[in-house]
């Protein structure tokens, strides 16, 4: 026995990108291979972290004629700043291990849409055959342990989390999955205690894919996604059609996810750098987006430019098999990126903000919550005769989203752009008393320029203090 040799094996504890002997490798649950498609046998992934799974090493990659029976569909299937949001978020997750590498962190999107409006659909149909895998989870069986072994057990294949409805989710499960999506984009390290009063470290790699009826509220949520908005009303007759195509080449887009991961693979970590930030110099040149959501744009782009990559590499012109130019792409991408995750905002709300858009449907009383000052340039709000009215209506009313104690949201509001001062300001009540009351005085066109207030924004004979951004303020 002692003459025997003993076989090294370099073990990963999950599916994906791996880095070995200075080389970039592809992992699975039976095999490994590097950017030349030769097998690498002592690379192996442990069996006890197997629990996202993808056959995507086992079928060849995609030839000329493959692609161009598919390429005409992959971004005609639904309107095309979804199409080119799906797969170019599809497409940089096989770049996603060597981004973090490099200090970038990937997006996870979120699929969102009315029953029967084509999101599963979509899912199931164009994505999860491009990884070749068949796994995902249900939202409401996301414990805390398998949510963390799920995520940690794949780098590349998305952790997919269907049927999320918040309103149907206990607490629990919708905070841990609210967690994950945080802690994943981060690449944090998640620990949590065993029974034998050892502690499991699980390594946060996998983007996440989240589809349900309704979205998580939390900004930050939001701001680490792209968010698509299926609708039962985009599903048109020729739509349908390029989806029958797809639906019906499930092979071919085996194949075409082989040739993604291929082209991947074959990437130097230099050629990564300097592709995403090309991507990143496009993004720059547009202005008024969160730092949050230029990345994810340009994460996205940097997908977009490995699909077209895997057309260069068969000899076919980049707009020909598809029917888009490149231009056309990302301008359909940060379309999405605007109408669907900022809401058609410049900025996304803050939970500040996204106080004042509920306490404009509360009705708050002029002259005893809030009152218009300085000729209408300013508003003083009185925080303390409101707020606890304020707490009790989200409650009641069953609000989804973050909110913030009285102390925490006065301290932050004192940090927005729009906040002025601190001061006693002179309330006029509807019987005409006056009182004086101390109050935080907001800035009425900055204010209007994050989220527009058309109940508080208005006097009694009806006329708003600002009517919209940019225009002049009615003076009483």
């Amino acid at each position: 026995m002692n003459n025997k040799g003993y076989v090294n094996k370099v073990v990963t504890k999950n599916i994906g990108m791996v880095k070995h002997q200075e080389q970039w490798c592809f992992v699975s649950g039976n095999m490994a291979f590097n950017s030349k498609g030769e097998f690498v046998d002592d690379l192996v992934l442990l069996p006890d972290y197997k629990v996202i799974s993808t056959e995507i090493g086992e079928v060849e990659p995609i030839d000329a004629d493959g692609l161009c029976h598919i390429a005409s569909s992959l971004f005609q299937f639904n309107e095309l700043p979804k199409t080119a949001t799906i797969l170019g978020f599809t497409a940089a997750c096989f770049l996603k291990e060597r981004l973090r590498v490099s200090g970038v962190k990937l997006n996870h999107l979120i699929m969102v849409g009315e029953a029967g409006s084509g999101k599963s659909q979509t899912l199931e149909n164009i994505i999860m055959p491009i990884f070749n895998t068949l796994s995902y989870t249900s939202a409401s069986k996301s414990t805390a342990f398998a949510a963390l072994k799920t995520n940690s057990s794949s780098n590349l294949v998305p952790h997919i989390i269907e049927e999320f409805k918040r309103g149907k989710l206990s607490a629990a499960v919708y905070s841990t999955i609210c967690n994950l999506m945080r802690d994943s984009y981060d690449g944090h390290t998640a620990q949590r205690g065993a029974a034998d009063l050892t502690v499991k470290h699980f390594d946060l790699r996998a983007p996440i894919i989240l589809v349900g009826e309704n979205e998580p509220e939390e900004a930050a949520i939001r701001e680490r996604s792209l968010e698509i908005l299926f609708s039962k009303a985009d599903l048109s007759t020729e739509r349908t059609r390029h989806f029958e195509v797809l639906k019906e080449s499930v092979t071919l887009l085996n194949r075409f996810g082989r040739s993604l991961l291929n082209v991947a693979l074959g990437l130097t970590d230099e050629e990564v750098r300097t592709l995403y930030k090309a991507q990143q110099s496009k993004v720059n040149k547009i202005s008024g987006l969160p730092s949050r959501v230029k990345n994810t744009l340009a994460n996205t782009f940097l997908g977009i430019q490995l699909v077209l990559m895997v057309c260069r590499s068969l000899g076919l012109a980049e707009i020909s098999p598809f029917g888009f130019s490149e231009e056309e792409l990302e301008n359909a991408i940060v379309t999405a990126a605007k109408t669907y995750l900022m809401d058609g905002q410049e900025h996304n709300l803050s939970i500040v903000d996204n106080t004042f858009a509920v306490l404009d449907r509360m009705n708050l009383r002029l002259g005893e919550d809030y009152q218009p000052i300085n000729n209408d340039t300013e508003i003083a709000f009185a925080v303390n005769q409101f707020y606890d009215r304020f707490t009790k209506y989200v409650r009641e009313f069953q609000i989804e989203g973050e909110f913030l104690s009285i102390t925490q949201f006065c301290k932050q509001l004192r940090k927005t752009e729009y906040f002025v001062a601190n001061r006693v300001a002179k309330f006029r009540t509807a019987s005409g008393a006056v009182l004086t009351r101390k109050a935080h005085v907001l800035n009425v066109e900055k204010l209007s320029n994050k989220v527009f207030m058309e109940s508080i924004m208005s006097r009694e004979d009806g006329n708003l203090v600002l009517m919209a951004k940019g225009q002049k303020s009615q003076v009483a």
